[in-house]
């Protein structure tokens, strides 16, 4: 028995017989689906949903990676600018204190009994003064 496909079909053929002898006929093989005259196979690939993910994939990963860094520095931002005498707040190096004085590039903030001068870049985090609500 022979095999071979011919249009997406498989085919199989018993062995030749002797001379002269009529042969059968090729039958498509059971479970195989054999293509109907005049239907071209799909072409594998190329699909527009693979280009889809492909595109999609980045940008999700901008959306998650990127956009709440994004966020922060702004909010970090607006905070910095809008820092006044009596907010309390933690420096990058762990120091809490209250502000004494704020200056263009500069705040005064006073520990204890300590007053130190920090870049305004490194003021971590500020403490509302505000009580904060409840949701």
């Amino acid at each position: 028995m022979y095999q071979f496909v011919l249009d997406g079909a498989v085919f199989a053929q018993t062995a030749p017989a002797a001379q002269g002898a009529p042969q059968a006929p090729a039958v498509p093989v059971q479970g195989t689906p054999a293509a109907a005259p005049g239907v071209q196979p799909k072409p594998q690939g190329g699909d527009l949903t693979s280009l889809l993910i492909m595109l999609g994939i980045p940008v999700l990963f901008f959306v998650i990676l990127f956009v709440p860094e994004m966020r922060r520095r702004k909010k970090m931002k607006q905070q910095l600018a809008s820092l006044k005498q009596g907010d309390k707040v933690i420096t990058a190096g762990g120091v809490v204190g209250t502000i004494d004085f704020v200056g263009e590039r500069t705040v005064y903030i006073k520990s204890q009994d300590t007053k130190m001068e920090v870049a305004k870049e490194y003021v971590g985090f500020v403490f509302s003064n505000e009580p904060e609500q409840k949701k």
